[in-house]
């Protein structure tokens, strides 16, 4: 994952990592090529979280 991002946190569109699993019985055959599409049906969201800038902006400038 790229980063730090510009305005991460302080933007108008606040950015959220999410993180899914995959819920069916259908094996994935890993090191292999597919041409297979992945149904999205089947994915199950596990974690939300906000992204934000650590240290806060402000408190490195109120440090210094």
């Amino acid at each position: 994952m790229d980063g730090p991002l510009e305005n991460v946190f302080f933007s108008d569109d606040p950015k959220t990592l999410e993180i899914y699993v995959r819920r069916s019985k259908h094996e994935v055959q890993y090191g292999v090529p597919s041409q297979e599409r992945i149904n999205v049906a089947h994915l199950e969201l596990c974690m939300r979280m906000p992204m934000e800038y650590i240290p806060d902006p402000r408190t490195v400038i109120e440090d210094a």
